[in-house]
This record gives structure tokens, C-alpha cells and sequence, in this order.
């Protein structure tokens, strides 16, 4: 399945057994390619557009991160600033 949810997962968010997670709205949206607004009814637009599609790499970016060790996180700040230093 595109968005890593399983069946069962699935199937228990469109029942309302389950409240989607945070991590599980996000995989929708990314899978299906929309907003997090236009799932959850706020907005009529559906397709995102690059700067949501930034946010949401952003967004990822930062859950991954905050499982890594203090070590980590020291090589991927130094990362972010040679990156800046070469734009």
C-alpha cells in the first residue's frame, strides 16, 4: 500500500475504531498527494502545492530527527549549515 498503512489500519480509521495519528495523516496526505486541509474537509483545494509539499518533507524531516541521539544531531545542524553557506 502506497501510504504504509496496513488494511486493518486502514479499515479501522474509516470505521472510527481508530483516530488517525499524527504520522498516519501524513501518510495519507502524501499518498493520495493532498493537503492535510482538504482531507479533514478545511479547504477546497485539493492537490498541494509546493510549499505544502515542503512543509510535509519538513514535517518529516523532524519526526525522523527526533529519534536520533544527540550525536546526530549535531551532524545533521552542521549539515543544515554548510548547506545554507553553499545556496
Amino acid at each position: 500500500m502506497k501510504s504504509g498503512l496496513s488494511t486493518i489500519t486502514l479499515s479501522k480509521l474509516e470505521s472510527g475504531v481508530n483516530k488517525p495519528s499524527y504520522d498516519a495523516v501524513l501518510s495519507l496526505c502524501h499518498s493520495l498527494e493532498i493537503e492535510p486541509n482538504y482531507l479533514f474537509g478545511w479547504s477546497d483545494e485539493m492537490t498541494a502545492d509546493t510549499r505544502s509539499e515542503r512543509r510535509l518533507k519538513i514535517r518529516s524531516l523532524i519526526l525522523h530527527a527526533e529519534k536520533l541521539d544527540d550525536a546526530w544531531i549535531d551532524e545533521l545542524t552542521s549539515l543544515s549549515k554548510l548547506a545554507l553557506s553553499r545556496q
